[in-house]
């Protein structure tokens, strides 16, 4: 799965083990739009239909390539759902699921890890890990004009939530180093924080704290 590339074979190899299968009706709702992201999945057997505000966005079909990765936004940035999901009215879905909580307690053992996925799903979108444009790699050479309206949405919706995530990690780091927390320094630099990275009035975590 794209979002796993360049990840090491051991990490690989313990987020298999925590997967497991599901079995979904047919048009039984997998999420709802604006629903907390508490899983990741991949759809191995049937099509899902994903819409945003009513209006059709996507269709996943396993008969196009099994196992393609389903919620990835909500899961790996922690935000909202952005859109529903539902399983098509024309059969059962099979998927296989990882658990936010699952994730969670592996990511611990591979910090490093965690970066690379965020690298690759910031990637997809044209952007760095600070929220800045780059070259998306030609994602988007291939869309029409809705699927690139969609695809500008939620690439603001990336960029917003990476950029929340970012202050979030500025603070902790400020609150680490004045309590002399090694460990989670140690943590957060290990998932990419750059101890360099200053506010907006280009103060470090270092000389804040």
């Amino acid at each position: 799965t794209w979002c796993f590339w360049n990840c090491t074979t051991q990490f690989l190899a313990t987020i298999t083990m925590a997967l497991s299968e599901r079995h979904m009706m047919p048009s039984e709702t997998l999420y709802n739009q604006g629903d907390a992201a508490s899983e990741l999945l991949w759809c191995v057997n049937g099509t899902l239909h994903i819409t945003k505000n009513g209006a059709h966005v996507a269709t996943i079909r396993s008969d196009l390539g099994a196992g393609q990765i389903v919620g990835e936004v909500g899961f790996f940035l922690g935000i909202a759902h952005p859109h529903t999901t539902v399983a098509s009215n024309k059969g059962e879905v099979t998927l296989i699921v990882l658990l936010t909580a699952d994730f969670e307690d592996i990511a611990t053992s591979f910090p490093e890890q965690t970066e690379q996925i965020m690298a690759n799903v910031l990637r997809k979108y044209g952007l760095d890990k600070r929220g800045n444009d780059i070259a998306s790699g030609g994602a988007t050479d291939q869309m029409d004009e809705d699927e690139l309206k969609e695809f500008e949405e939620l690439r603001e919706v990336v960029r917003t939530a990476i950029r929340e995530r970012n202050e979030d990690a500025f603070l902790r780091v400020i609150t680490a180093v004045g309590e002399g927390d090694l460990e989670t320094l140690r943590t957060l630099t290990a998932r990419g924080f750059d101890l360099s990275s200053s506010s907006y009035d280009q103060r470090t975590a270092l000389h804040l704290a």
